[in-house]
């Protein structure tokens, strides 16, 4: 990935000048998360198909928060961020228990209408636990 990245630096130097090389770093601090996130989803629909769906959480299940703390600076950063995946973590565990008592419970409502309905939920809980967690107890 790296002698990738530097390649196509030289080129773009060479093209374009200095000017569109910054540009072009800056971006690649978003886009390498984003492809390498892209590439996850992407990996749990071949072996979904190509496998069984069973087999899919493996590296649909893959802790990308964990990976994406990687791309944070600094130890203080990295740690506030785990502070946060830690409470989002536990409710995104309820939100999965939830969806499969719900999907067994009622076979006849749609398995997709309620994993939409469940990130919805997680999104705005994990938003007020976080928010709870750093104004109101005041965890450090």
């Amino acid at each position: 990935m790296m002698l990738g990245l530097i390649l196509v630096c030289i080129v773009q130097f060479f093209e374009t000048g200095i000017s569109r090389l910054i540009i072009l770093l800056i971006y690649m601090e978003y886009i390498e998360p984003f492809l390498l996130g892209g590439s996850l989803i992407a990996g749990s629909k071949l072996l979904s198909h190509y496998v069984s769906p069973e087999f899919a959480p493996l590296v649909g299940g893959l802790p990308t928060g964990i990976l994406s703390s990687l791309f944070l600076v600094g130890n203080e950063n990295k740690r506030k961020y785990y502070k946060g995946y830690l409470v989002s973590g536990i409710i995104i565990t309820l939100s999965v228990i939830s969806i499969n008592l719900i999907s067994k419970t009622y076979p006849q409502m749609n398995v997709n209408t309620i994993s939409i309905v469940a990130i919805i939920c997680w999104a705005i809980v994990s938003f007020f636990a976080i928010r709870f967690e750093k104004h109101v107890l005041k965890i450090k």
